[in-house]
């Protein structure tokens, strides 16, 4: 008799352990799904760092001239735990500070549109659409509705 109360008492204890695992992993997923992975996992460290798929992504497109405009072109990353709009030029930049000179893994280019320009671009197609601007960062830099081109 006392050893089927004490075997019950277990059982319900490790259901109980259970519901609250089950409950805790359906807030970890919501979460994910709502705010992003990256604002669970990234914190911890267990997922890969934007800054380097960003360089190997950069890499490919400085093969060749043709990839100029994909070499240039602004990407949403999140670069030192600030999401931002980047291009590969910041990205070699951000990537010599990390590994090095001559390290990068791909060589630096000049592009057309720079951070201000692109901040500029970013606000002009928010009022455009009658959204409002959100400030942001673009290459590092706070992007606001007080930067002129």
């Amino acid at each position: 008799m006392i050893k089927s109360i004490k075997s019950k008492k277990a059982q319900q204890e490790w259901y109980l352990i259970g519901i609250i695992l089950a409950i805790l992993i359906l807030l970890v997923v919501g979460l994910g799904f709502w705010k992003g992975w990256d604002y669970i996992f990234g914190k911890m460290g267990l997922l890969p760092n934007d800054l380097n798929s960003a360089v190997a992504i950069c890499a490919q497109y400085d093969d060749s001239d043709v990839l100029l405009v994909s070499y240039c072109q602004y990407r949403q990353l999140t670069i030192d735990s600030k999401k931002q709009w980047v291009n590969c030029p910041f990205i070699f930049g951000q990537a010599t500070a990390v590994l090095g000179s001559g390290k990068e893994g791909f060589d630096l280019k000049t592009c057309s549109v720079d951070g201000t320009k692109y901040c500029q671009q970013l606000i002009d197609a928010a009022t455009a659409a009658g959204t409002g601007f959100k400030s942001t960062y673009v290459n590092g830099a706070s992007c606001n509705k007080t930067v002129t081109p």
